[in-house]
């Protein structure tokens, strides 16, 4: 008789996300170095001009994940125009 696998635990799961010795991004409270591209986010975001997509891209350990964090804790936190996130939705033609 075969045994089940043994069901590993959240703490036991490794975090793609998550660099070793550092703590979680979703944890971080600072973020160093990324000032132009969190600016570049917000002015995107002030001008109604928010892209569907961001490339976050660089060397390990240089906090593009505890960005990403950051930019969806943002808009989680931001109530939605009245359009909504990205604009009015297209017209219908019918």
């Amino acid at each position: 008789m075969s045994r089940a696998p043994k069901v590993k635990t959240d703490e036991e799961l490794p975090r793609a996300d998550q660099a070793p010795g550092a703590p979680h991004p979703r944890e971080t409270q600072q973020l160093f170095g990324q000032d132009q591209a969190e600016q570049d986010f917000l002015s995107a975001f002030n001008s109604d001009r928010l892209h569907h997509g961001w490339l976050l891209t660089g060397p390990q350990g240089i906090g593009k994940a505890t960005l990403a964090w950051r930019i969806a804790r943002f808009l989680l936190a931001t109530p939605a125009a009245e359009d909504g996130l990205f604009g009015a939705p297209p017209q219908s033609h019918r």
